[in-house]
C-alpha cells in the first residue's frame, strides 16, 4: 500500500467510524465518503464497495475484493467488528494502527533517501566529468607536448574502467536489488524466503525487530478492540507478512486453544526475545496484555529506527567523502595538469 493510499484509507476509517457511531446506515455512510473523495481509483473502489454492500455482500466481503487497497489485516479486523457489533471502535483502532505504521515508514524512508541520493549524485558527477572532459584534457596535453602526470593517468584509468564496465556493474546491482525485493515479496508465501529474511546477516536483526513490533501492535489492536485472542492471533498470522512467523503464530494459536498461556509457546518458538516474553507474561498476569503489547510495539519501532541511525550516519559520511573525492579528482585530473 502506497503512502497516499494508506493516508486515504486512514481518513476513510476515521470518517466511517464517526458515521457508524452516529447511527448512519453503512451503505449511506460509504456513499457520502465516496462523494467527498477526489475522483480517482480510491473513489471508484469505495463506490464499488458500497454497491456490493447494497447488493447483499457483507462489508468485510466487499473489502476483501480489493486487497491492493484494504489489506488482509484491515478486512479481517472489520470482519471481527462486524460480528462483534463494535465496528466503529475497530475502524478507529485501525486508523491508529495505520498512522503508526506510516509514521515508522516515513522515518525510515527519510533517513535512507537523502544519503543515498547524495552518494549516487556524487558518483554520477565524477563519471560525467571523466566522460565529458578526459579526452579533451589528454588531447590538450599532447598538443602542448606535455606528459600526463602519473596521478592523473591512474585516476583516468580507474574512472575509465568504471565507465566501460558500468553496464555489468549496474546489472549486478540490479540483480542484487531484485534478489532482495523478491525475498521480501515472497516472504509471506515462501518458508525459504521468510527464513532467509530472518537470518540475513545485515538485516536479520532489524527484520526480527520489525516482526516483533508488527506482531505486538496488531495483536494489541485486536485485543483492545474486544476481539478474542484466538481470532486476534489468526488475524496476526494472516497479516504478519512472513510465512515462518505465520506458521509459528498458528501453532501458538493451537496451543492456546488447548489451554496453554501465550508466553510459554512464544518462548519455545525461539523467535521472540526473552524481554518480550517476560513482558507478555506480566501482561497476562495483570490482565493488561493489550497495553503491554502496545509498549512492546513502541519499543521495537524505536529500536529499529535507532538501529538505522548509526549505519545511515555512516552513509551520510560516505556521501560526503564521495563528494570530497569528486572534488579532489577534479583538481588532480584537470587543474593540476593544466597548471603544470
Amino acid at each position: 500500500m502506497t503512502h497516499s493510499r494508506a493516508a486515504q484509507v486512514t481518513l476513510f476509517s476515521r470518517q466511517l467510524a464517526t458515521m457508524v457511531a452516529a447511527g448512519l446506515p453503512l451503505p449511506q455512510a460509504i456513499g457520502i465518503i465516496a462523494e467527498q473523495t477526489e475522483p480517482g481509483r480510491f473513489r471508484d473502489t469505495l463506490t464499488t464497495v458500497k454497491d456490493d454492500v447494497v447488493a447483499g455482500a457483507s462489508f468485510p466481503e466487499a473489502l476483501a475484493k480489493h486487497p491492493g487497497t484494504f489489506d488482509p489485516l484491515y478486512a479481517n479486523m472489520v470482519k471481527c467488528g462486524d460480528i462483534g457489533g463494535n465496528l466503529d471502535v475497530i475502524l478507529d483502532r485501525l486508523a491508529n494502527h495505520l498512522e503508526a505504521a506510516q509514521a515508522a515508514k516515513r522515518a525510515i524512508r527519510n533517513r535512507v533517501l537523502l544519503p543515498f541520493t547524495v552518494a549516487a549524485a556524487s558518483a554520477a558527477a565524477g563519471l560525467w566529468l571523466v566522460a565529458q572532459y578526459a579526452a579533451v584534457l589528454v588531447a590538450h596535453l599532447a598538443a602542448a607536448g606535455r606528459t600526463i602526470p602519473a596521478a592523473t593517468a591512474a585516476c583516468l584509468g580507474v574512472m575509465a574502467w568504471i565507465w566501460f564496465n558500468a553496464v555489468p556493474l549496474l546489472g549486478l546491482l540490479v540483480l542484487l536489488v531484485a534478489a532482495v525485493v523478491s525475498m521480501v515479496a515472497f516472504a509471506g508465501t515462501s518458508k525459504l524466503a521468510g527464513g532467509l529474511l530472518l537470518r540475513c546477516p545485515l538485516a536479520g536483526r532489524r527484520v526480527r525487530a520489525l516482526v516483533v513490533a508488527r506482531f505486538s501492535r496488531i495483536l494489541a489492536t485486536t485485543l483492545s478492540s474486544g476481539v478474542p485472542i484466538l481470532d486476534g492471533l489468526e488475524i496476526v498470522a494472516k497479516s504478519i507478512g512472513n510465512r515462518i512467523i505465520e506458521d509459528t503464530v498458528m501453532d501458538l494459536r493451537k496451543k492456546i486453544k488447548e489451554g496453554t498461556g501465550l508466553s510459554g509457546p512464544l518462548k519455545e518458538s525461539g523467535i521472540f526475545p526473552a524481554m518480550v516474553i517476560q513482558m507478555m507474561a506480566a501482561g497476562e498476569e495483570t490482565g493488561k496484555l493489550d497495553q503491554m503489547l502496545f509498549k512492546i510495539a513502541d519499543f521495537y519501532d524505536a529500536e529499529v529506527e535507532a538501529s538505522l541511525t548509526w549505519p545511515l550516519a555512516r552513509t551520510v559520511s560516505l556521501a560526503a567523502g564521495i563528494s570530497l573525492l569528486v572534488a579532489g579528482l577534479t583538481l588532480v585530473l584537470f587543474v593540476a595538469p593544466l597548471a603544470g
